[in-house]
């Protein structure tokens, strides 16, 4: 039997392998300092997992939820019931021969009756039964799509005809000089467009948004119209300010979008499944790597559980609305302005001691970080930050009270005003909300709409309000 020297000298490489374990075990103190080292390679990643939520609250949801599933409206007030039949009926099937503008059938501005087609016209008129409907549904108070409703794309495609349409019979009215009844058109149309726009999808409120301008457009030269009169103004005037309660979002949209938003968190199609990594996907591309879509999908779902998604995302959703509710449950001249220094469309507001705890859970600047540290809720709201779109809602609403007010006060005085507050009491009993917090200004006669809503946000710039010389 050979010796261990002999051994040694036979598998030379066998001793220098095994001269570190040897050196290794001969000491108790080394063995323990490498068992310590490699455990905390081992804990170091876990520990790193389990502690990078830390400083991040989870405060649940910031409503109750249950109460707000519960909501209901009555068949008599919503809506959407009666759209549904109106849309049961309407014959938009042959679309091609309608006559709706194909570029963009939401721009309405220049749909004239003397101008489409003899084909449009005739659609017009086999439809005056669907059209009826239509408009009876956009008188009732309240609207909630129906379960058959909220998420169809082809009633909304038909919800888009009827505006179209209603535009065409304001025309037609006009052309036969019949301006209170080309009113009660624009009236429909307006209404039906904020119930539209209210509770649908945020992609559907920013083409009702669009839909608005151009309806704003055709109603300041309604307005403007030598033959409509001052009484036709009054009533307009009064029928927009009725609006009010449903032309913009608050709480209750706050509500409906959280809830859609943490269904698409916790669903397949949560973008942040492919925008993880999608900086790394487009190197690779550059560089001529291509991978196979299950690998990139086992790759993000890998990046996002390092990154505690959808946990993270989740909490700071959570913290974003509760920051959100508070700031609309206020009076609009009592509303803080989001803080200067934060970058990005997406807003986030400092309270007193005053608000709810949920909403000062985190200060803005920390809201923020926590915010742009995480890829789901990041991706959810890349075109859609409510703060945003709750403010270019406000912002057009006004912008349609103060054209009817301006052009009153015009017709009255022989001029236009220089401050909004010159139109409260005779015109106005309060100046709507701005979107900004704020007062705001007039822009003078022939008010400019704002310009439809993109789908790349820009957060809306404050206006300086105008002030008269001290004497």
């Amino acid at each position: 039997m050979p010796t261990p020297s002999a051994t040694s000298r036979n598998f030379p490489t066998l001793r220098h392998v095994v001269t570190p374990f040897r050196w290794l075990f001969g000491s108790r103190r080394r063995l323990m300092t490498m068992a310590a080292v490699v455990f905390s390679m081992i804990a170091a990643p876990v520990f790193w997992w389990f502690i990078q939520l830390a400083g991040l609250p989870d405060i649940g949801d910031p409503f109750d939820l249950a109460e707000s599933r519960a909501r209901s409206i009555p068949d008599e007030q919503n809506a959407f019931v009666l759209y549904e039949q109106a849309w049961a009926k309407l014959g938009w099937k042959d679309e091609t021969r309608t006559g709706m503008p194909r570029q963009d059938p939401w721009a309405v501005e220049n749909v004239r009756w003397s101008k489409v087609s003899p084909d449009a016209r005739k659609w017009a008129e086999a439809n005056r039964e669907a059209m009826e409907l239509f408009r009876r549904g956009s008188e009732r108070p309240k609207a909630l799509p129906t379960a058959s409703l909220a998420d169809d794309g082809p009633h909304y495609q038909a919800f888009r005809a009827f505006l179209w349409l209603a535009v065409l019979e304001t025309s037609r009215r006009e052309d036969q000089g019949d301006m209170a009844g080309a009113w009660g058109w624009y009236r429909a149309a307006l209404r039906a467009s904020y119930h539209f726009g209210r509770r649908g999808h945020p992609f559907h409120r920013i083409l009702a948004n669009q839909m608005q301008t151009g309806l704003r457009t055709r109603i300041d030269q309604w307005a403007n119209d030598p033959r409509t009169k001052r009484e036709m103004l009054r009533r307009a005037l009064d029928d927009v300010v009725a609006c009010g309660p449903f032309a913009t979002s608050g709480p209750e949209g706050l509500q409906q979008d959280y809830v859609r938003l943490m269904k698409e968190l916790d669903g397949p199609r949560n973008p942040g499944n492919y925008l993880a990594l999608e900086g790394l996907q487009q190197r690779l591309w550059r560089a001529g790597v291509i991978l196979p879509p299950d690998q990139w999908r086992s790759l993000g779902a890998a990046w996002r559980f390092w990154r505690a998604e959808p946990e993270r995302s989740r909490r700071v959703l959570r913290l974003a609305f509760a920051n959100w509710m508070a700031y609309y449950a206020l009076p609009p001249d009592s509303r803080p302005d989001p803080d200067p220094t934060l970058p990005g469309p997406v807003r986030f507001y400092d309270f007193g001691p005053d608000a709810p705890a949920n909403a000062r859970a985190l200060s803005p600047g920390e809201l923020h970080r926590w915010f742009d540290s995480t890829s789901d809720a990041r991706a959810l709201l890349m075109n859609f930050s409510p703060p945003v779109l709750y403010s270019q809602e406000a912002r057009a609403y006004r912008e349609l009270v103060i054209l009817l007010a301006c052009e009153l006060y015009r017709r009255d005085r022989g001029k236009i005003p220089i401050q909004d507050e010159e139109l409260v009491g005779t015109y106005l009993k309060k100046l709507p909300d701005d979107g900004l917090g704020g007062p705001g200004v007039v822009r003078g006669r022939g008010v400019t709409p704002p310009g439809p809503m993109r789908i790349r946000m820009r957060p809306p710039r404050r206006v300086p309000q105008v002030r008269k010389a001290a004497p």
